[in-house]
């Protein structure tokens, strides 16, 4: 996921304090069913990577992951399974 997850410790080159932006839930669907939700914070590292298995899926269900942040932004990317 393309994301800064910034913690709000970290300064910028004049030595401000970089505002905290981070991602707050994640959730994933399989055919409008959650199959996985996580609430996640500030300690999740820049762009983090998700991986996950469940059951039951079949060529043509899509998948879709939903996440937003504590900046009231969100994106949801969707795929069909093969």
């Amino acid at each position: 996921m393309s994301h800064p997850m910034e913690t709000g410790q970290r300064k910028d080159s004049s030595g401000a304090l970089v505002p905290v932006h981070h991602i707050k839930e994640v959730i994933a669907k399989h055919n409008d069913k959650v199959v996985l939700q996580a609430d996640w914070g500030a300690a999740v590292s820049q762009n983090p990577f998700l991986q996950f298995t469940f059951s039951g899926g079949a060529a043509g269900d899509t998948v879709s992951v939903t996440w937003n942040d504590n900046k009231g932004e969100t994106r949801t990317d969707q795929v069909a399974l093969r």
